[in-house]
């Protein structure tokens, strides 16, 4: 993978708590990062060397907990979240003492008002939320 960073014009994103929602404005899902994914997300954030976050995943928690990373940051760059990162060097990530599985939950419930067009795509007697007839 190398060294990537969250792409900032798709995702939306804060961190609290030890956890990171992320709002991906081409598809308006809402994501909910948990566990080590949040520290790992916000190493992403201002652009990190995923090859190097496995390695310091091994050497602190072990090749199981390495695994589970690198399965992770798999699944958050086939998402299209991350893109190649071209300038400075990479972050680190701030490890907690205790490893915890990085988790990603997709909400997608809300996603077709999220990406609805309120100008073009609106009921103009109903108003936003209310989508347009098909055909109309």
């Amino acid at each position: 993978m190398g060294v990537l960073v969250v792409d900032s014009a798709r995702c939306a994103h804060d961190s609290a708590h030890g956890e990171t929602v992320v709002l991906d404005t081409l598809s308006g899902a809402v994501v909910m990062i948990t566990g080590s994914g949040s520290a790992i997300w916000n190493a992403l954030a201002i652009g990190a060397d995923t090859n190097l976050i496995v390695e310091e995943a091994v050497g602190r928690y072990g090749s199981e907990a390495a695994a589970l990373v690198r399965a992770w940051l798999d699944d958050v760059q086939g998402r299209s979240f991350l893109v190649e990162h071209t300038n400075g060097s990479a972050a680190r990530v701030e490890w907690a003492a205790d490893f915890v599985a990085p988790g990603i939950e997709v909400f997608d419930e809300l996603a077709e008002i999220m990406t609805m067009d309120p100008i073009h795509e609106v009921d103009p007697d109903r108003g936003w939320p209310h989508k347009l007839p098909r055909g109309g």
